[in-house]
């Protein structure tokens, strides 16, 4: 066995930084040119380079991981809602800028991808 096998069964694996899934093959990886994070083949599959490097850089600076709340249920309206009553029992005033972080970053939270939460805030504000 070779020193880097060793030296590598003594840390853990990988994770990619949008879906927190372990990499085992680092020949199929993306990395961000921004913050250098390391995302899976089935993320890049899922998502274009412009979203990775805008979802990686979300979860770098507020938390989480994509469908960390999948099994939640919650539609696009539920996360309009669920934010916007946290912004009214809140201490200050909101910047849109920020306000569209909030949405778009909750709704990774919850397994949506930028496209289908684009599209579900669409129908959320047409009806």
């Amino acid at each position: 066995m070779s020193f880097s096998e060793n030296s590598r069964k003594n840390f853990e694996p990988i994770k990619c930084s949008i879906c927190r899934g372990n990499i085992n093959d680092m020949s199929t990886v993306y990395q961000t040119s921004f913050s250098l994070s390391i995302v899976c083949r089935e993320c890049c599959e899922k998502f274009s380079k412009e979203d990775i490097e805008l979802i990686s850089n979300i979860f770098l600076s507020h938390g989480g991981y994509f469908g960390e709340h999948e099994d939640s249920m919650a539609s696009i309206e539920d996360i309009v809602r669920k934010i916007i009553k946290k912004i009214e029992n809140g201490p200050k005033k909101i910047e849109l800028n920020e306000l569209n972080v909030k949405l778009l970053h909750e709704a990774l939270l919850h397994g949506f991808t930028p496209k289908r939460y684009i599209k579900g805030l669409q129908n959320y504000l047409e009806e």
